[in-house]
């Protein structure tokens, strides 16, 4: 059993591409909004199982700043 879900989206609206990484298989199915430009419905989606935690998949470093 996969424990990330990773959702690849295209709005067919404006033309974003951005992914969501959930523990749900169907998220979404309740319906998508565009960060972009608020869009709603108009969505390719593809859906991709992976045996990585969340927190392995998303981009970035764990760089830790000091605040005075």
């Amino acid at each position: 059993m996969p424990r990330t879900w990773v959702h690849k989206i295209k709005c067919l609206s404006c033309r974003l591409h951005f992914t969501v990484f959930s523990l749900h298989e169907n998220w979404g199915d309740d319906g998508i909004t565009c960060p972009e430009c608020a869009s709603q419905g108009s969505f390719m989606q593809w859906r991709e199982p992976s045996d990585l935690f969340i927190f392995e998949l998303v981009p970035g470093s764990s760089v830790q700043f000091i605040v005075r």
